[in-house]
């Protein structure tokens, strides 16, 4: 019998994980510079923007293949990253689906991925 687990998060390849590496890096060589969360947010920003700026990952759509219930998706060749979510927010409550309007307050719901061991 499999043990069945719920998933909710995200997972990105590309621009966002560089950045997350960058912020981690400063987090462990300078914790001292992480005592706010407007700071912390501000951060993730600064490195985004450098590296979106650097283009460090503007070859990705040739690097991965994306493939979905067995059909291949196929990436813009200006895509610079790739975001696995099954949460309605990205990176500290951005809302992904949301055409730039302000959604309206209303409770979460999330749908459950699971994730089977063994």
């Amino acid at each position: 019998r499999k043990e069945v687990k719920a998933f909710l998060n995200y997972l990105g390849v590309g621009v966002d994980a560089q950045a997350a590496l960058q912020v981690h890096n400063l987090r462990e060589s300078k914790p001292k510079l992480f005592f706010s969360r407007f700071f912390n947010k501000a951060y993730y920003a600064l490195a985004g923007g450098e590296e979106a700026i650097k283009n460090s990952c503007t070859k990705i759509s040739e690097q991965i293949t994306l493939v979905a219930d067995g059909i291949e998706i196929p990436l813009p060749p200006d895509s610079q990253g790739i975001i696995f979510l099954n949460i309605d927010s990205y990176s500290g409550g951005v809302p992904m689906w949301s055409n730039g309007l302000r959604p309206r307050r209303k409770a979460r719901s999330y749908s459950e991925g699971h994730i089977l061991n063994g």
